[in-house]
């Protein structure tokens, strides 16, 4: 079986992720595991992994330095990272395109190494939250019109989404003097500032 993606893990000494990356094995990806970050990013220079997954409590590992320099560094920016183990908003930080927490099960980290290793995963909007999450009122629009989405929280993310899928819309979530740029980031045609639910009703009645 041809192999979907690679995929390269800072982990916490076989710990906690070892059912993560069990799960992604199964479903045909290649995953190194490492809670060396050094050996992370040489390799990854040399083999340039699809997706990073980062464990916040990997030991002897300080995870937002590594999404740092994964993040700022151009040879290695290309690939979304997923932040395992963030319990809350306060700790979404810039470089992370997604927070899979311990409360949530594997099966989402496999869906959004699907989204972008596989691609073509049919979500009709990509939602950028830009680290501004929406409230539940607001997310409550898109579960009772059923319009399915994918949520990523920077625009590296998107953009790298938007390579291997086609959504009917993007809806942008920030603060609203930064949306012109973040709109130019992505470069989606079709893409919506919302800052309310008002504003999503209409567009979600539109999409259906």
């Amino acid at each position: 079986m041809e192999q979907p993606g690679r995929i390269f893990m800072i982990d916490n000494g076989g710990k906690t992720d070892g059912r993560y990356q069990s799960l992604l094995e199964e479903h045909g990806y290649e995953v190194f595991a490492t809670n060396n970050a050094y050996q992370l990013i040489r390799y990854a220079e040399e083999l340039h992994p699809q997706l990073y997954v980062v464990d916040k409590n990997a030991e002897d590992v300080d995870a937002w330095q590594v999404l740092n320099y994964l993040s700022s560094n151009r040879y290695l920016d290309e690939a979304p990272a997923v932040m395992l183990n963030a319990e809350s908003t306060q700790e979404m930080v810039k470089g992370a395109s997604h927070y899979v927490s311990a409360r949530e099960n594997g099966q989402m980290l496999v869906d959004i190494a699907d989204a972008y290793c596989r691609g073509g995963r049919g979500y009709k909007v990509l939602l950028l939250e830009d680290y501004l999450p929406y409230s539940a009122n607001e997310f409550n629009a898109m579960e009772e019109f059923r319009i399915s989405y994918f949520k990523v929280y920077d625009a590296q993310g998107a953009k790298m989404f938007l390579q291997r899928n086609a959504p009917q819309a993007v809806i942008i979530h920030c603060q609203k003097e930064e949306y012109n740029k973040i709109r130019g980031l992505v470069g989606f045609e079709n893409t919506f500032y919302v800052e309310n639910r008002g504003n999503m009703e209409k567009l979600v009645s539109f999409l259906k």
